[in-house]
């Protein structure tokens, strides 16, 4: 698979633009545009920034099987930066607590 075909599937699957993964990675939206087009390949070092803001291997970029994204990942992934933020905190206290789901703890009595 060409790296152009790959890009988008890992961009539509997470429900990201060409323009947020501009932001994401400081390249031009040009060069993505080139690089999801197969009009020229990304240089080895472009492709680890692409991994990284993609929060994949370098390997699973340029590989075309890679593992799929349940639709937990793929909503969180989609999530602004903040609301990641917040929804780890959370996800956190959550795990801080001695969580019992309101059911399981109660008795018939």
């Amino acid at each position: 698979m060409k790296i152009g075909k790959k890009l988008k599937e890992l961009l539509k699957a997470r429900k990201i633009t060409q323009t947020k993964l501009s932001e994401l990675t400081g390249f031009r939206q040009s060069d993505i545009s080139d690089w999801v087009n197969d009009l020229r390949f990304p240089r080895s070092e472009s492709l680890d920034i692409i991994a990284n803001a993609l929060k994949i291997s370098v390997s699973e970029l340029i590989d075309s099987n890679p593992p799929e994204l349940s639709e937990t990942d793929a909503q969180f992934l989609a999530l602004s930066e903040e609301d990641k933020k917040l929804a780890l905190d959370f996800v956190k206290f959550i795990h801080s607590k001695k969580y019992v789901p309101q059911n399981q703890g109660a008795t018939n009595g």
